[in-house]
This record gives C-alpha cells, structure tokens and sequence, in this order.
C-alpha cells in the first residue's frame, strides 16, 4: 500500500546536495537545465563551514575555527571571488559565442539548481530513513527533513512508522 500514495516536490538546493540526493531508488527527477536558464544563477554559501571528521570517511563535525572566524584571513572573500570568477567565466563564455552546454561546465557544485522530484510513499520514505539521521550530511538533511515534514501531514501514522520505526 505505500507505493500507490505519491508524491512531487519542487525542489531547490546546490549541485552536490542534488547529487547525493537523487541517488536514492525510485525516485524520479527532472532538473531545471542550464543549456536553456543562463540567468538567475544563485550560489549556495554555508552559515558555517565544518571540519571534517575524524572518525568518519565522509562526514563532518563541529565548526571549523580557521575558515569561520580566521579575521584577515580572506577565506570568506576568496569563496566569493571563486564564485565570482566562475560566474564571469561563464559569462564570458556564453557571450563569445561558446555553447551553453559546455560553458556551465565551468560552474561550481555549489550552484544552485532546481528539480522536480516524484516518488511513492516508500520511496521518500527510505530516503527519509537514510537523509533525516543526524550522521547524513547537513545539508542534504534540510532537504529530508522538509520532505519527511510533508509524509507526515499526508500519513500521519504511516510516515512515521516506515522513516522511523515507530509512532
């Protein structure tokens, strides 16, 4: 029965959080593309950055003290002046006359994209299980947590049972 109720999300988060995201089985997405939107392009930039965790091949721990509060150190300004050049780049690109399928190659992960995401119940279910645990990466967890919000109002006792184990 948890495959017949279905869903579809309109979603908007960076290139990389799309990538781990959209992995998940049975989970159909369809991305707004940058060979026909050369405008509106948007950068994700983090509160905070992280350190990476010790213990853990992939992961991340508490905040990491140089890149966040390391004043003079430009690290802040060098992420924007990346971002910027990239965008220039790509600008530039597209104005002589390269394609714009290629020129969008030299945009970075941290692009904003945008997609419309569609799946069953249990699909979004076992993502849910996977993304929304406190381990999963940050970022990818706000994405799970918006959707685990919205099982929960639709199957209120369902929802629950399958992404968590309990009620």
């Amino acid at each position: 029965p948890f495959n017949h109720g279905f869903f579809s999300f309109e979603v908007k988060a960076p290139i990389f959080v799309r990538a781990q995201l959209v992995k998940h089985e049975y989970l159909i997405m369809s991305e707004y593309s940058r060979r026909y939107i050369t405008d509106d392009i948007e950068f994700y930039e983090p509160d905070v950055w992280r350190e990476q965790s010790k213990d853990k091949k992939q992961g991340s721990s508490g905040e990491h003290p140089l890149w966040n509060h390391g004043k003079g150190t430009g690290y802040r300004e060098a992420e924007y002046e990346h971002n910027n050049n990239a965008l220039g780049l790509y600008k530039e690109m597209i104005e002589i006359g390269v394609s714009i399928e290629q020129a969008r190659m030299v945009l970075p992960q941290s692009l904003m994209t945008a997609w419309t995401w569609s799946g069953t119940l249990g699909a979004f279910a076992n993502m849910c299980q996977l993304r929304c645990h406190p381990e999963a990466q940050y970022e990818s967890r706000l994405v799970a947590d918006k959707v685990y919000e919205e099982l929960k109002k639709q199957f209120p006792v369902a929802a629950p049972l399958l992404v968590e184990g309990v009620y």
